[in-house]
């Protein structure tokens, strides 16, 4: 499956089959911060087969600060905790690569399934996948806010089978979110006790970056404050950061080349 999405979109951009049976394009992956190596092996191997020329491999949090617009060439250090929907990195980079780092199984797809859970014991409403992103994106909180709000929310009843809308609110979502936020603020400060001081005092002064889609949870930068005591700051367009940033080290392909393990 991987092998056949990787082949539609190298077709799109070389322009269709045809060109792509003579134009091998050199591709970028971006990959979790704790990726292993047999994984890393396998995206390798399926791009390839895909049909690339040669095949690099950056990890989320670098691609991120990139697309944030940190310099992470300077000595001095910078936390990125990025929120994705399969996984959640965090990592602190300097001088172009990452001093410390974890990733946690835990991001947009998991609040999306603590909702369908919650609302199931809660309320015995079943409800789908694109509704509990809705609750999310609408209500969902990771820190209790100033003021509730509320949204209706249409399953089907666990007892009778019928269709029901309930009401439901924010104060709920964060009773659903708190365990899968409280993993989240306990890798990045799992990662702070492994930075290096003087690391730790730069990050202190600048803040900690949030990006990716997850990122925009409410609260979830005021959790992280809370539990760290440092300020913490979502990028401008968190959503495309990864991407862009992937996008923007391709223009930097002789560097790659220099830092970059890659097949053949």
């Amino acid at each position: 499956v991987t092998e056949k999405m990787l082949k539609h979109f190298i077709e799109k951009v070389t322009g269709g089959v045809g060109l792509f049976r003579f134009f091998k394009p050199q591709i970028i992956v971006c990959v979790p911060s704790g990726v292993t190596e047999v994984e890393k092996r396998a995206v390798i191997d399926a791009t390839m087969e895909a049909g690339a020329r040669d095949v690099f491999l950056i990890e989320e949090p670098i691609a991120a600060a990139i697309g944030a617009g940190i310099e992470i060439s300077q000595p001095n250090g910078s936390m990125v905790v990025d929120i994705g929907g399969g996984t959640s990195d965090v990592a602190v980079i300097s001088l172009g690569g990452i001093v410390v780092s974890t990733s946690i199984k835990i991001a947009g797809d998991k609040f999306d399934e603590a909702i369908v859970k919650y609302m199931r014991k809660k309320h015995s409403i079943l409800i789908g996948e694109r509704t509990a992103e809705e609750i999310k994106i609408n209500i969902g909180s990771a820190f209790p806010r100033d003021k509730e709000v509320t949204m209706d929310v249409r399953g089907r009843n666990l007892v009778s089978g019928l269709p029901e809308t309930i009401k439901v609110s924010s104060e709920e979502t964060l009773e659903a979110l708190r365990e899968s936020v409280a993993q989240i603020a306990d890798a990045v400060h799992y990662v702070l006790e492994k930075t290096p001081p003087e690391l730790s005092a730069d990050i202190s002064d600048k803040g900690i970056l949030m990006t990716g889609g997850g990122s925009l949870l409410w609260g979830l930068d005021k959790l992280i404050a809370k539990r760290t005591g440092i300020s913490v700051y979502i990028a401008d367009d968190a959503i495309s950061c990864v991407a862009k940033g992937t996008g923007e080290a391709l223009n930097s392909i002789k560097v790659l080349q220099r830092s970059t393990k890659k097949r053949y």
